[in-house]
């Protein structure tokens, strides 16, 4: 059953995301059905987001790349994180760099704005809750086994060997990444809704500009922090199914059986768990944001 999850549901994923991202295309509003300046700002928005796409994966690949060519776990655990980080930071800078309408006569409507009109609260939901996941192990970890990366424990013929284990050798670059990209991408929000209106566009289109801006960054954020809460989860997993094991030298397995820990029920669990979590990490990288809808397909009035 295990093997059949593994094998099935990352495919089930990439179909769901392939569909999903069809069905977004499919509802978008097309650029001539929007003023030039709302064109031109949703251009300037998706150029942005591939910058900072192409930043943050290409940073995460090569931090992943360095910790296994270095045999660096905790390098290995904050290369998503400090993509996403930096990913965010593209997005603050497009936003603090956002075009203030020009020209000698300018109009405004005074519109009170806050981050819940823009941010995805589903993702942002599952981001806090990914974050609060990876807090938990870490200080878990640091509180179980210090500072070291390996789990350590006695056998019965005085031998000692160990696992890999989120110590603080590996927690405390993972919470400095997480909080790091967790206060970015904060700082984007915030600034989202105050970013100056695209003149001329009326306000399903603006407030779909921001909701589109806001989306991208929470959407990698969340989907770094719940990949690697999903990794810890596993490496927790690994230390239920050794922990307080016994062993002997050179054991018959005619006469001896599997030896079983105290904390054995957890590790199927935590294994599922983990796996789960990393899979809706993929599934929130794959959620489209909902943009700027089609006019007639959503029922707006724009006369």
């Amino acid at each position: 059953m295990f093997g059949g999850l593994v094998v099935f549901v990352p495919l089930i994923v990439l179909l769901g995301g392939a569909a999903a991202a069809l069905v977004s295309v499919r509802r978008a509003a097309h650029p001539w059905e929007l003023p030039l300046p709302a064109a031109e700002a949703r251009l300037r928005d998706a150029r942005s987001s591939v910058v900072g796409v192409t930043t943050g994966l290409g940073t995460a690949v090569v931090v992943v790349a360095v910790g296994l060519l270095s045999h660096s776990p905790a390098l290995v655990l904050t290369g998503p994180l400090v993509g996403a980080a930096l990913h965010a930071v593209v997005a603050y800078l497009h936003e603090t760099t956002h075009p203030r309408p020009t020209g000698r006569v300018r109009s405004a409507k005074v519109v009170t704005r806050s981050i819940g009109d823009s941010a995805p609260p589903v993702l942002t939901v599952l981001g806090a809750l990914a974050g609060s996941v990876v807090l938990a192990a870490c200080v878990g970890g640091i509180v179980v086994n210090g500072a070291s990366s390996q789990y350590v424990w006695e056998r019965g013929n005085g031998l000692a060997s160990g696992g890999l284990f989120p110590g603080g050798a590996i927690a405390l670059p993972v919470l400095v990444a997480a909080f790091t990209a967790i206060v970015v991408t904060g700082a984007v929000l915030h600034r989202v809704p105050a970013r100056p209106a695209v003149p001329t566009a009326p306000a399903w289109v603006d407030d779909g500009l921001r909701r589109t801006s806001a989306h991208r960054v929470v959407r990698v954020t969340s989907a770094a922090l719940l990949a690697t809460a999903g990794v810890l989860v596993l490496l927790w997993s690994h230390f239920a199914a050794v922990y307080g094991l016994e062993f002997t030298v050179n054991p018959d397995p005619a006469d001896q059986p599997m030896p079983v820990g105290p904390l054995e029920w957890l590790v199927e669990p935590l294994g599922l768990g983990g796996l789960s979590i990393v899979l809706v990490g993929l599934v929130v990288l794959a959620v489209p944001a909902r943009g700027l809808r089609n006019p007639v397909a959503v029922g707006v009035t724009t006369a």
